[in-house]
Order: structure tokens, then C-alpha cells, then sequence
């Protein structure tokens, strides 16, 4: 972690005419850290720069772009730059083939609840013809859970109720033609059985006649037809995907860049004509941050520096050796360490593979897991990736440890060199709680240290040391109650066997 003395705060002050070269030049150093401008009477907070709003639209249009696609923006990243004038192209190829394909696919599904109405229909014996709309004649179509003693249940209609039923895939499927005087009456008494009706009037619109069988062999090859040309449509949309990945992706990231830099003055100072950036960067790159400035402003900016004061919110930037530095993503989750505290990455290092390791403990799934997290680190790029790489020393641990506990997939194939964890349950106690009081004492022993930087020593026995002294009581009342309880004889083995022959 860089010490406060590393860090230097730099005030840039210069013409709106000069926002952008300033902006871009400090995001290709990246090594100066914006603080946010809060308004005050003097300044205002500066306004977006002109093209923003236009870069914003265009971001838009692609991410919807690459969402039709199935385009993974982040995967298909490429360095080079490509030209924005091909994005209303790349719409239009998108959104016509996808909206066809959509059609096509919706068309497929109401052609096969068709299909699925007609064969219920042939099942039944019955002509499509059968269920129009007649003057004195109703009728109830559809399926039914309970259909025992039906027909007993319908002689109240004294022969003006006429019916056929079949069964399907379990449930039980019936056509009633009625009187329609009768319509009330026999739905409240198929309601009770749990009656759920299909829908047919589309036989009676589309003018659908004839054999059952005939229309589902109609409706079959339409739906043929239809899902091979969905079928080209998806192989179309594929080549499209492919042509324009790398062309979206590389663009997304150009823009994000350009819209990250076209809103930046929204956390500076700002006048009528002037902008004012305040920030921090490395102490080292002062000298380099002042001379690409006044050479990207042509000697048209005025820039000063500040020492650290006390008080000073320093941002923090961790510092930390290459195969440290994956457990900075474990540090992210929580406030990162101020400069007057230890960073806790190293010790993160030392613990984590160590606490998995020894809980997974087994060479087999040591392996699985470690050839499963090779493969995602080279799937997985940027933040996810430091997790991964984490995940890594995890497994490594897991198969050192599965070769002391002798365990392969679950199987103890000799004599353990550590432990027997599937027998010393005991051992297995005493050891896990012996780690895991060294691991919180080394929690309280850097605790004390943070406390006595930042508070004072008195702050730092009071909430830290304190504790460790209540652990050393603990420790010697157990110790002293063990002594005791040995000289009597309560862990007396010989004792125990006397009294089991008694």
C-alpha cells in the first residue's frame, strides 16, 4: 500500500477550450485520482462535454445490438478501434433477422396449439365441422379431471345432452353437445369436476372443414416449412453474430471510454470559461503528470501542488507483490485499509488456501477443482479473474493437504502423515481449534496495532489487548481445571476398566 508521503495532491486550473486534451491526456496516464467537486458559491459543478449525449445513444444501440446477437461484449473485446458510420448497418441486419425470426417462432407456436386442439378433436372421432355455432345447439370441448359416472350426472338433461370422451397422456379429454337452454346447468356440473375448456372458434373463422387428420397433416407441413425457415434464419443471425463481434465489441469499448471522458468535468470546478480538477496521484509521477499537461495544453494550464496534511482523505491504492496481489479481490468486499493500518492482503495469502485446504483436504477434487479453475482463468478476464487466480492457490492447498490426510476422491488409500480425519475426530477438534485461535489472535494482534496508530495505546489495550488477556484467563482456568481433574483420576484409563469389570 503507498504511504501518504507517496502521495501528492495536484490542482489543475485552464480553459473549457482545453477540457478534452486535459482529460485525455490524464485518462492515458492513469495515474490521477479525481475528488469530486461539491458546488459552492465560487464554483459550479462543470456541465458534460458536447458530445456525451450523441455517445450515450450509440452505446445504447449497440448493447441492444450484441443483447439480439447473444453478443458477449466483454469476451469479444479487441484492441483496435473500427469506424462508428457501420452501427445503423450492423441495426438494421440485427433487428430485421431477429424480428423475423421472432415472427416466424410465434407463428410455430399458435400453428402447434392448433394442431394440438385438431388431434384432440380426431381423438374423439369428431369432424372439425362439428364444433360451429348452430342455432339451438351448444357445445362444451376440453379437458376433465374427474370424469367418473359423467353420464349419470347428465341424465337430468332427459336426452337433449349428447357426449364423447377420450383419454390422453393421463387426463381425459370430452365433447358435450346440449340444448342451449341447458348451458348453465351443465357447466356448473363440469365446473365441479374441474372442466377447463379449449378454445376452438378459430375452426369456425378460418373456415376449417373436413377430416381431422387431413388439417393436422396441413398444419404439420406448415410448421415444417416455417421451422426450416427458422432454422436458415438462425444459421443467418450466426454468421451475422460472427461478422459483427469484434466490430461491437471493440467499438463499445472506444465509446465507453469516450462517454467515461465526455462526462469527467461533472466532477470538477467549474466557471463561466475555466474548469478546476483537484486529485491525487504518486508522489514519483508528479514531475511526468506537469510535463504531459502543459505539452498536451501548450503551457495554457496552471497546475500546483500540495503536501499531505493531516486529515487528509488520501485514496488508497494497494500495493502488493504479483502473487499477493489476487486477494486484493477478497479486500474489495469490504473498506480498504486507511495508511495508518496494516493491509491485510498478505495474511489473506497465507490463510485462505490454508483454511480451504484444509477443509477440502483431498487430492482427487484438489485436482478437478484446479484443472476447472485453469480453464475459467482462461475464460474469465478482469475482475472475476483475480478470484479465479485465488481460487488457484486454493486448490493447490487442497491436494498438499489431501496427501497429509492420505484421501483421494473421498478414499484413504495408506497411513496418514498428519491426521486421521475420518477416525481422530478428536485430533481433527484440537487441531481446527487450534488454527482457528491462532488466526483470530493474529487478527486481534494486527487490530491492536491499527488501534494504536490511529488512536493511541490506551484506545489499543482497552479494544484489542484486552481480549488477548481474557483469552490467557480462559487459558489457564482450562489448563488449571485439566491438571486437576487428571490428579483425581477422572481421565484415569485403568480407573475406567476397574469399574466397567466391577
Amino acid at each position: 500500500m503507498l504511504r501518504p508521503e507517496e502521495m501528492s495532491k495536484i490542482t489543475v486550473m485552464g480553459p473549457k477550450s482545453l477540457s478534452y486534451k486535459i482529460i485525455d491526456k490524464l485518462h492515458k496516464m492513469k495515474v490521477y485520482h479525481i475528488v469530486d467537486h461539491k458546488k459552492t458559491e465560487e464554483l459550479d459543478i462543470g456541465s458534460p462535454l458536447g458530445n456525451s449525449e450523441a455517445i450515450s445513444e450509440i452505446l445504447v444501440k449497440i448493447r441492444a445490438i450484441s443483447s439480439l446477437l447473444g453478443i458477449d461484449l466483454e469476451k469479444n473485446r479487441v484492441s483496435k478501434k473500427a469506424p462508428q458510420e457501420r452501427i445503423d448497418l450492423a441495426s438494421a441486419s440485427a433487428i430485421s433477422k431477429t424480428t423475423r425470426l421472432k415472427e416466424i417462432d410465434e407463428k410455430i407456436r399458435h400453428l402447434d396449439e392448433r394442431r394440438a386442439v385438431i388431434k384432440n378433436i380426431a381423438l374423439l372421432k369428431l369432424s372439425p365441422d362439428s364444433f360451429r355455432q348452430y342455432g339451438s345447439i351448444d357445445y362444451l370441448f376440453g379437458f376433465i379431471d374427474d370424469i367418473k359416472d359423467l353420464a349419470e350426472d347428465l341424465k337430468t338433461a332427459k336426452g337433449k345432452c349428447k357426449g364423447c370422451s377420450a383419454s390422453i397422456d393421463g387426463k381425459s379429454v370430452i365433447a358435450i353437445f346440449f340444448d342451449k337452454r341447458l348451458k348453465q346447468e351443465i357447466s356448473e356440473k363440469l365446473s365441479r369436476r374441474g372442466f377447463a375448456e379449449i378454445d376452438t372458434s378459430f375452426i369456425e373463422a378460418e373456415g376449417i372443414k373436413g377430416d381431422a387428420s387431413k388439417e393436422i397433416m396441413r398444419l404439420a407441413s406448415e410448421i415444417g416449412s416455417l421451422s426450416s425457415q427458422a432454422s436458415s434464419l438462425k444459421k443467418e443471425i450466426g454468421k451475422t453474430k460472427t461478422e459483427w463481434s469484434d466490430y461491437l465489441a471493440s467499438t463499445e469499448q472506444a465509446l465507453s471510454i469516450e462517454a467515461e471522458k465526455a462526462e469527467a468535468p461533472l466532477r470538477f470546478g467549474a466557471t463561466e470559461s475555466t474548469f478546476i480538477i483537484r486529485g491525487w496521484a504518486p508522489s514519483k509521477n508528479i514531475q511526468e503528470v506537469t510535463k504531459e499537461l502543459n505539452l498536451a495544453s501548450k503551457q495554457k494550464v496552471f497546475i500546483t501542488t500540495e503536501i499531505v496534511k493531516e486529515g487528509d482523505e488520501i485514496p488508497i491504492k494497494l500495493k502488493n507483490p504479483n502473487i499477493v496481489r489476487p486477494f486484493e479481490w477478497f479486500m474489495d468486499l469490504y473498506t480498504l485499509p486507511s495508511y495508518k493500518e496494516i493491509d491485510p492482503t498478505f495474511l489473506m495469502f497465507l490463510t485462505f488456501p490454508l483454511f480451504y485446504g484444509f477443509m477440502l483436504g483431498d487430492v482427487g477434487y484438489g485436482f478437478v477443482t484446479l484443472i476447472l479453475f485453469l480453464v475459467l482463468r482462461a475464460k474469465i478476464k478482469g475482475d472475476f479473474g483475480r478470484l479465479i487466480n485465488a481460487m488457484i492457490f486454493g486448490s493447490v492447498s487442497s491436494i498438499i493437504f489431501g496427501i497429509l490426510f492420505a484421501e483421494y476422491f473421498g478414499f484413504e488409500l495408506y497411513h496418514p502423515i498428519l491426521i486421521n480425519r475420518m477416525h481422530d475426530t478428536e485430533g481433527l477438534l484440537i487441531m481446527a481449534v487450534a488454527i482457528g485461535a491462532v488466526h483470530i489472535n493474529i487478527g486481534l494482534l494486527v487490530g491492536f496495532y491499527n488501534e494504536f496508530r490511529s488512536h493511541g495505546f490506551a484506545t489499543a489495550v482497552f479494544e484489542k489487548l484486552s481480549w488477548l488477556m481474557l483469552e490467557a484467563g480462559v487459558a489457564i482456568i482450562a489448563l488449571s481445571s485439566y491438571s486437576k481433574a487428571r490428579e483425581m483420576g477422572w481421565f484415569c484409563h485403568t480407573c475406567s476398566v476397574n469399574l466397567h469389570d466391577l
